[in-house]
């Protein structure tokens, strides 16, 4: 894989272009003509992403090469992370959390999820409504069910 600087902006390449400017056969180039037409290797930097993440890309004139800052996350990206592992929609506020053997005996609800463009994951014997809000038609069916039926926040 290679990067480029076109006019202050990195553009990486992930092969190079077989025909560049006046050059037949541009990517069996050597590295002398490669790098005169300013392609350099790009490296990703091994890191441990439960603590570090990857910041900018930059050109490391030390390598020779466009490479990535490593960027030490903080605790509280550490916990949010954590916390939302598991939480296969992150865009939605809400989940409700059920047996599956629930949706035999309402079999409407996923219907009516699945119906309206809200996802439903089944996963180890539960599963997953993602929603925004409850509507106040759905409360009563909430209330039947609360003592095997979780309600959960999406983690801030």
């Amino acid at each position: 894989m290679k990067a480029r600087n076109e006019n202050g902006i990195i553009k990486i390449y992930p092969t190079v272009p077989n025909i560049w400017n006046n050059f037949l056969n541009f990517a069996q180039a050597d590295a002398a003509i490669l790098h005169a037409e300013g392609f350099y290797d790009l490296h990703q930097p091994v890191i441990n992403s439960v603590t570090q993440k990857l910041g900018e890309i930059y050109f490391d004139e030390e390598y020779g090469a466009y490479t990535y800052a490593v960027i030490e996350k903080t605790q509280a990206e550490i916990d949010y992370e954590a916390a939302i592992e598991g939480w296969h929609h992150p865009e939605f506020e809400l989940r409700i959390v059920a047996p599956d053997i629930l949706l035999i005996q309402a079999p409407g609800v996923e219907t009516w999820a699945r119906y309206n463009g809200l996802p439903v994951v089944a996963q180890n014997g539960m599963v997953y409504l993602y929603c925004d809000m409850i509507l106040p038609q759905h409360e009563g069916l909430l209330i039947a069910y609360q003592n095997v039926i979780n309600i959960e926040n999406r983690p801030i």
